[in-house]
């Protein structure tokens, strides 16, 4: 049995652009033809299901649990990883995919792990646009802190939201 990853071919940070770039683009008139299943209700599913709904794609979402209230990203403890570089620590998105290849025993696959580093930015973005109620400092900036053997910081939110990819998640 052959196992295929289906990463895309070229160069590691270069991989998901292109591949993104060489994507067909659904015309808006038909993607109400279109029917999206979501597994799961958490924070990366409740996501997805709300951007996807919005740019007009038939949504349906389904979750194990008995409730949807009861999603893992409430349950979790800790926060989500991101290359925010707020205090000017040198944080980049090449020191979050390093860490988190590392972190992971050099057993991730790197093209993933780079691309949700690339992305990680945004995603936080995004769970702030959509109302994920994260700590902040005084100043009104995302609380962050450094977390154990790696350099990036961890943004803290009051329901301990939790991304469910190659995130690192540290128990509090």
């Amino acid at each position: 049995m052959k196992l295929d990853s289906k990463i895309p071919a070229g160069p590691l940070s270069e991989k998901w652009d292109n591949h993104k770039f060489k994507c067909k683009l659904v015309n808006p008139a038909n993607k109400r033809k279109y029917d999206v299943i979501i597994v799961g209700t958490g924070l990366a599913g409740a996501s997805a299901a709300a951007s996807l709904a919005e740019l007009g794609y038939n949504v349906k979402t389904f979750c194990f649990q008995d409730s949807p209230r009861r999603a893992h990203s409430i349950a979790a403890q800790g926060g989500i990883n991101a290359a925010k570089n707020y205090r000017n620590d040198g944080d980049s998105v090449y020191r979050l995919f390093y860490d988190t290849v590392k972190g992971g025993d050099y057993r991730a696959r790197e093209a993933n792990v780079h691309r949700l580093a690339q992305v990680s930015v945004n995603i936080i973005d995004q769970c702030v646009a959509q109302g994920v109620p994260f700590a902040r400092e005084y100043g009104g900036l995302l609380d962050n802190r450094s977390n154990g053997w790696i350099w990036k910081c961890i943004l803290f939110d009051n329901v301990c939201a939790w991304i469910q990819c190659n995130c690192h998640l540290e128990s509090t």
